[in-house]
């Protein structure tokens, strides 16, 4: 009556009175079981909502991104190739490239059957994100992922799992002094984890 479902009751008589606790029980289980499905639509339903919503602000974001990229490039038509400003431009553009990522990522979460796990390489996963963090970075600092003969293997949604470590790799660069070196080293751990140090 307080709202414990699938409580027990002891089944330790015989007879009409053993016979009643066990009906009890099993409505009580029963009872239970509704509870946690009606628990669980109800959160479907509510992440399908903040989905649509979700959505919806991705893509009202990504018009004005792509409209201040068409911009940043009529901007530099008319700048000298070798001028401070060209500089300022591609950095500008990275930025912007960073952004639309994070934005394609989060739609690709948001839709529908986007969050499933796969089991990911997570060494391979570290190494291309590496390689688009320098990428972006043009050479401030050296990156690095330390290999290891054991696989370090993880059920994850990779999606999920590249924006986190992207998001690490790109915080080391942007702590880093000039010619600054990063390390990543991935290995496997215990209980399916895998360890994840990323040192700047």
């Amino acid at each position: 009556g307080t709202g414990a479902l699938g409580a027990q009751v002891p089944e330790r008589v015989g007879g009409e009175v053993g016979e009643a606790i066990r009906s009890f029980n099993r409505m009580s289980r029963h009872l239970k079981e509704l509870d946690d499905d009606a628990r669980a639509l109800r959160e479907r339903r509510h992440l399908s909502e903040l989905g649509e919503v979700a959505r919806g602000m991705a893509h009202s974001m990504r018009n004005p991104l792509n409209a201040l990229g068409l911009s940043i490039e009529e901007l530099a038509e008319k700048m000298p190739e070798t001028s401070k400003q060209q500089e300022n431009l591609e950095s500008v553009r990275r930025q912007i490239r960073r952004m639309d990522q994070s934005i394609r990522s989060f739609l690709m979460l948001a839709s529908e059957g986007a969050g499933q796990e796969e089991e990911l390489d997570v060494t391979s996963l570290a190494q291309d994100v590496v390689l688009e963090v320098l990428q972006d970075s043009r050479g401030k600092v050296r990156m690095e992922v330390e290999r290891t003969e054991l696989t370090a293997t993880l059920v994850a949604v990779g999606p999920e799992l590249r924006a986190v470590v992207h998001a690490l790799a790109v915080n080391a660069v942007e702590a880093s002094p000039e010619g600054g070196r990063i390390k990543i080293r991935v290995s496997p751990g215990s209980q399916k984890k895998v360890r994840v140090e990323i040192e700047d």
